[in-house]
């Protein structure tokens, strides 16, 4: 079983308004780091221009950081929300490593 962070990120970004906090925009950005048989998966999903999320996962070893895998996924394949893409490169990801050879 992966074990999960989730941590969230609030980004303000100025309304047309002009005007100081109260004119901006509160966004949320949501990362994830998960850690699988040895290794730590980062998942943080890319926005898109229609407002869609596209799944990406960064894979390297828990022991000495060193990048295994990183990987978009299809550029048709997105998510109506940043958990549901986090949520696919996360079961990609512990697949792949459960189906992969290699050991630690």
């Amino acid at each position: 079983m992966a074990a999960l962070w989730l941590c969230r990120t609030v980004l303000y970004a100025p309304t047309k308004n002009g005007q100081g906090s109260q004119g901006r925009k509160r966004h949320m950005h949501f990362d994830a780091a998960f850690t699988h048989r040895g290794y730590l998966l980062n998942c943080a999903p890319a926005r898109a221009g229609d407002g869609t999320y596209q799944p990406y996962v960064v894979i390297s070893r828990s022991s000495d950081g060193e990048l295994v895998a990183n990987r978009f996924f299809p550029a048709e394949l997105r998510f109506p929300d940043e958990a549901a893409a986090i949520a696919h490169a996360r079961d990609w990801a512990v697949r792949w490593i459960d189906a992969s050879s290699v050991t630690l």
